[in-house]
């Protein structure tokens, strides 16, 4: 065995290395009030560290029942490196039970004397800049923005006049609030609105996946998560997911399947029930599955829950396995 490392298990250390869980504070936390002190206040105070029962009474304030919720969403995230080269950090999940739902948001500032209406807390803080920033506080302009802002949620990404477009994910307290600082002076002279892109913690749906099987009189009920790949979920509990006879799309005159990459469109399943609960076809899905049925999809590229909405789903494996044409390399598509 060689005693070099491939790029695929260089990189992967480096990330595993990269990652970090936000259990702890690094350094005090800090609190970005934009709502007061007239229109664009850059005022820091500081704010403790609010746990249940902590004053006299053992009774948590209204200001430690707020702290605690973002506290509670925070020991729930881990920040991780989703681009190494380009330095991309990104949210992830430590509980399996809970997602990041992405949410697209403006705030109209014509109103000045409003505020951006953001209040900002950090919650963790690292030295070399990344950290974890949620909002805490709701006000003046930002309680206007279409999609509603939530307590608790991360800033993402900023945007505004068409010219300025920052990633955030990951930045600690500095950082946000610069960014947030160009974007309004850009925003005030041009068409006074700044983009946000956010990242928001939500349970993730229950899902039932019942399968029909190929000569089996019995179907197989799978309990699922919203936001599990399907091929994945199928092969995890040994369904039979492919017939190795089905020509690939990707290679006409071949058999065999390209190990969920999302190319062949082999790992077909036809679904009689729930395909609301699915996610959409994306163009490369369109193109695989042009003239086969509506009901089917290809699992590779098939998530369940796509609209983090609870339900059942019935679907079936290798339809294409009942016509001759699927089977056939020289045959493309099925047109029915």
């Amino acid at each position: 065995m060689s005693g070099k490392l491939s790029l695929a298990m260089l990189l992967l250390l480096a990330q595993n290395a990269e990652t970090f869980s936000f259990d702890s504070c690094f350094r005090p936390l800090r609190t970005f009030p934009t709502a007061t002190n007239g229109p664009w206040p850059a005022v820091r105070c500081s704010s403790q560290l609010y746990l249940a029962g902590s004053n006299d009474n053992d009774d948590p304030t209204e200001e430690e029942q707020a702290f605690n919720f973002l506290l509670e969403i925070a020991s729930k995230l881990k920040l991780e490196i989703f681009d190494l080269e380009e330095g991309i950090y990104g949210y992830d999940c430590k509980d399996l039970r809970y997602g990041l739902e992405v949410v697209q948001t403006s705030i109209d500032l014509t109103e000045q004397a409003a505020g951006l209406g953001l209040v900002l807390t950090e919650m963790a803080s690292a030295p070399d800049g990344r950290g974890l920033v949620l909002i805490s506080q709701v006000t003046g302009n930002a309680a206007k923005a279409n999609p509603p802002i939530q307590v608790g949620d991360a800033i993402s990404g900023i945007r505004a006049g068409g010219q300025f477009r920052e990633r955030v994910t990951g930045a600690n307290y500095d950082v946000t609030v610069q960014e947030i600082g160009k974007a309004k002076e850009i925003a005030m002279n041009s068409d006074q609105r700044i983009f946000l892109e956010l990242n928001r913690l939500v349970e993730r749906a229950r899902i039932t996946v019942q399968v029909d099987r190929e000569g089996k009189s019995e179907a197989v009920e799978i309990d699922a998560l919203a936001g599990e790949n399907l091929r994945r979920l199928l092969m995890r509990k040994g369904i039979k997911l492919y017939d190795r006879k089905t020509k690939r799309f990707d290679m006409p005159f071949a058999s065999g399947d390209c190990a969920g990459e999302g190319l062949c469109g082999t790992c077909l399943v036809a679904v009689n029930k729930g395909a609301d609960l699915l996610s959409p076809m994306d163009n490369t899905e369109k193109l695989i599955m042009q003239g086969r049925p509506l009901s089917w999809r290809a699992s590779c590229r098939t998530v369940v829950g796509g609209n983090n909405q609870p339900g059942t789903i019935m679907l079936s494996t290798q339809p294409q396995s009942r016509f001759e044409d699927e089977l056939d390399p020289g045959v493309r598509s099925l047109d029915l």
